[in-house]
């Protein structure tokens, strides 16, 4: 299982990002905290992917989970 989590400025550029995994695990988590200099509008983008055990149909999943827009002020 991983997971993977990135924080994204309005323009669409990456200014932080977080990853973490594990086998034969029941959760992982990615989180972090980013001091920013700038206003504006920011989100958080998540991404999960896992395997179950042989036999199980589907073999995976893969999730992308994303927040609102969230303004950040100065």
């Amino acid at each position: 299982m991983a997971v993977w989590s990135g924080l994204y400025y309005e323009d669409g550029s990456l200014k932080d990002f977080d990853f973490d995994d594990g086998y034969n695990v029941y959760k992982v988590e990615a989180s972090g905290s980013y001091s920013t200099s700038t206003a504006g509008n920011y989100r958080v983008i998540g991404q999960h992917y896992g395997t179950y055990p042989p036999g199980y149909e589907p073999p995976g999943y893969y999730v992308i989970t994303p927040t609102d827009w969230v303004y950040v002020g100065p």
